[in-house]
């Protein structure tokens, strides 16, 4: 039987995908990927689809550049797990 989860295929799109909007100056939330994925936004369909996204970016430690973490809104990792993160690892940050 074959693990629910994504396919390589499919997180290669989606990596794409938010890498290429937010080139052009778009921020796509988890919902407008789920409708360009096709993938379903009930509500156990589309909890599995965002926890999946986020164990990706976790297991990687790629950002991909959605809404939620360049606007840090609703529950994405948020800018302050990615800065202590990169602290522990002793890389310095450059306040701008």
């Amino acid at each position: 039987m074959k693990k629910a989860g994504y396919s390589k295929e499919i997180m290669k799109k989606n990596r794409r995908l938010f890498k290429e909007a937010y080139e052009q100056g778009v921020l796509l939330t988890h919902s407008e990927m789920a409708y360009l994925l096709n993938v379903s936004t009930g509500a156990q369909c589309f909890y599995r689809y965002c926890e999946q996204a986020k164990e990706y970016m976790q297991r990687t430690g790629e950002i991909l550049p959605t809404r939620g973490i360049i606007q840090d809104i609703g529950r994405a990792i948020t800018h302050k797990r990615i800065i202590l993160r990169l602290y522990r690892k002793g890389i310095k940050l450059q306040i701008l």
